[in-house]
C-alpha cells in the first residue's frame, strides 16, 4: 500500500468512526465527555498519521522507492529529481534525522526544510499552495491544544480558529471548533481531514 493509500484509508476510518460515535453517544454528561474525548483522540490520530505520511512521502522518493510523476502545475512541466547520488535508506535516513533521534515534520516548513537538502528544489513539497500551508498550520494548532492546555497553545488555537470561523464562545475548546461546521452538514473535524487527505493527494 502506498504512503497515500495508507493516509487515505485512516482518514475514511476516522470520519467513519466519529460519525458512529456522535449517533452512539448523545445522552447524558458521561456519554457526552466520553464523544468527546473520543474525537478529539481521532483529531490526533489523523494528524500523526499525516506526519507519517510525510515521512513516507519524502523517503520514498529519495530512495528511488516511490516516483512522483512529472505535472504541469500553472502551465509549467514540474518533476521530482533526486539531489544526491546516494539513495540507500539507511543514508537517507541520516540526512534527515541530522543527529537527532528523531524527525519532526510538523509545522510543514521542517518538512521543506528536510526535502530540500534530498530533492532539487525541494519538489514537490515547496510546491504546496499557501491555503494548503494554511490548513496545516491549523491542524497542527488544534492538536497541540488537544494534547496541551497551555496559555500559549490556546491562543494559537483561538487564533487558527478565527481564521476560519468567527467564534460561538469566548474560550473555545477542541470539541467547539472540531464539532462546529465549515458548511451546512460538514464539520471542521470532517473538513480538516478531508483537507488532509487532499494534500496527500497533491504530494503522492
Amino acid at each position: 500500500m502506498t504512503p497515500k493509500a495508507r493516509f487515505q484509508s485512516t482518514v475514511a476510518s476516522l470520519i467513519d468512526a466519529r460519525a458512529a460515535v456522535v449517533v452512539a453517544l448523545h445522552g447524558g454528561r458521561s456519554e457526552r465527555h466520553a464523544r468527546e474525548y473520543a474525537i478529539q483522540r481521532f483529531y490526533l490520530v489523523a494528524v500523526r498519521s499525516f506526519e507519517a505520511f510525510l515521512e513516507d512521502q519524502l523517503h520514498g522518493p529519495a530512495t528511488k522507492r516511490v516516483k512522483w510523476a512529472s505535472r504541469n502545475l500553472n502551465g509549467v512541466r514540474v518533476r521530482c529529481s533526486n539531489r544526491l547520488l546516494e539513495h540507500r535508506a539507511e543514508i537517507v535516513k541520516e540526512i534527515i534525522l541530522g543527529g537527532k533521534e528523531y524527525a519532526d515534520y510538523l509545522p510543514y516548513e521542517r518538512t521543506e526544510k528536510m526535502s530540500e537538502l534530498l530533492l532539487i528544489g525541494g519538489r514537490p513539497f515547496n510546491l504546496l499552495s499557501g491555503s494548503d500551508r494554511e490548513t496545516l498550520r491549523r491542524c497542527q494548532r488544534v492538536r497541540n491544544y488537544i494534547a496541551h492546555r497551555s496559555d500559549f497553545a490556546l491562543s494559537k488555537f483561538v487564533s487558527a480558529y478565527k481564521n476560519v470561523k468567527p467564534l460561538r464562545v469566548s474560550k473555545p475548546t477542541p470539541i467547539h471548533y472540531l464539532d462546529d461546521q465549515i458548511r451546512a452538514g460538514i464539520s471542521m473535524f470532517e473538513h480538516d481531514l478531508s483537507q488532509m487527505a487532499a494534500i496527500s493527494n497533491f504530494l503522492s
